[in-house]
C-alpha cells in the first residue's frame, strides 16, 4: 500500500522536523507515495509560517566549485584501462541523461567529467561519474522541492548553515576521502552495479523508514571514517540552531534523515517532548 507521508516525521514540542532523503528515484518514490512531490509539500508546509532547511539551497543552486572534492590522489597508472572503460560508460550516461532531461543537461554533465579527467585527481573523476550514474535513475530532490514550494507560499525560510559552512564540511570530506573507496566506486560503475548499491543501501532503507539500515550504512567505517564531517561534525550546529524552533507548531525544520537521531535525542535530553509521527 502506498504511504500519503514521508517516513520520518517528528514532533518536537508541536513544532516539525522532517528527515529527507537529498535525491531519491522518481520511480520508487512515485511507487510507494500516493501523494505527488508537490502534493507533498504542501501537505508538510501547509499552516506553518517558518520553514528551516540545512543550507541556504537558492544560493546553493547557483552553482559549487568542484575543486572542494579534492583529494590529493592522483590517477597516475593506477587504473589505466579501467579509466578508458569508464570513460565510455560516462559517455553512455550523458547520451542517456540528454534523453530523459534535454541537451543541456547532456552538455553540462558532459563539460563536468572533461574538466574531471583533466584534474588527474581520482576523487573528481569517480565523484563526477557516480553522479552522472545517479542521475540516469531520474533523482527528484525532496529539500529544493520543499524549499522552492515554501518559497512560492510567502513562507520565512531559514538556513541552518551557510553555504560556506557547508564547503567547509566538503573539504575536510575531500582531504579525508579514500582512493581505495573511489576505486570502488569506479569498478561499481563499470560493473553496473553502482546504482543497485544506491538503490539498497540507501534508497529503498529510506522509503521502507528504516531508520537503523540509514544509520548503518551512515557510520560503517568506510562512510565515517571519509564522510564523517558531513554528517557527524555538523549535527551538534543543526541542533543548537533548531532549538529555538522547538516548542512552536508554526516552524518546520528539514534535514537529511542522517541528522535526526542526534537531534531528536538532544531535543528528549533537554526536556522537549518528542515523538515520531510516521
Amino acid at each position: 500500500m502506498k504511504r500519503g507521508t514521508l517516513p520520518f516525521v517528528y514532533d518536537i514540542g508541536g513544532s516539525t522536523l522532517v528527515g529527507t532523503a537529498h535525491i531519491i528515484p522518481k520511480q520508487l518514490y512515485d511507487e510507494r507515495f500516493s501523494r505527488t512531490l508537490p502534493e507533498m509539500a504542501e501537505f508538510y508546509l501547509d499552516g506553518k509560517e517558518t520553514a528551516a532547511f540545512e543550507t541556504d539551497i537558492g544560493a546553493l543552486a547557483s552553482g559549487i566549485d568542484g575543486s572542494i572534492y579534492e583529494s590529493k590522489h592522483k590517477l597516475g597508472e593506477t587504473l589505466g584501462s579501467e579509466i578508458r572503460a569508464l570513460d565510455n560508460v560516462v559517455k553512455t550516461d550523458i547520451a542517456k541523461i540528454g534523453t530523459l532531461y534535454g541537451k543541456r543537461a547532456s552538455k553540462i554533465f558532459r563539460t563536468m567529467y572533461d574538466d574531471a579527467r583533466k584534474t588527474d585527481d581520482l576523487a573528481i573523476i569517480a565523484m563526477t561519474a557516480y553522479t552522472a550514474e545517479m542521475y540516469c535513475m531520474q533523482p527528484i530532490q525532496l529539500d529544493a522541492e520543499f524549499y522552492y514550494r515554501a518559497k512560492d507560499m510567502g513562507k520565512a525560510l531559514l538556513p541552518l548553515e551557510s553555504v560556506e559552512e557547508q564547503m567547509q564540511a566538503l573539504k575536510k570530506v575531500g582531504g579525508n576521502v579514500d582512493a581505495r573507496k573511489m576505486i570502488d566506486i569506479i569498478k561499481e560503475i563499470l560493473e553496473g552495479t553502482a546504482q543497485e548499491r544506491a538503490m539498497r543501501a540507501m534508497f529503498v532503507p529510506y522509503v521502507d523508514g528504516d531508520i537503523a539500515s540509514v544509520m548503518r550504512e551512515v557510520s560503517s567505517p568506510e562512510n565515517s571514517a571519509s564522510f564523517g564531517p558531513v554528517f557527524y561534525d555538523r549535527n551538534p550546529k543543526f541542533y543548537e540552531r533548531s532549538r529555538p524552533l522547538f516548542n512552536d507548531p508554526k516552524n518546520i525544520i528539514f534535514v537529511g534523515v542522517g541528522h535526526c537521531p542526534y537531534i531528536t535525542d538532544h531535543a528528549a535530553s533537554d526536556g522537549f517532548s518528542v515523538k515520531r509521527l510516521s
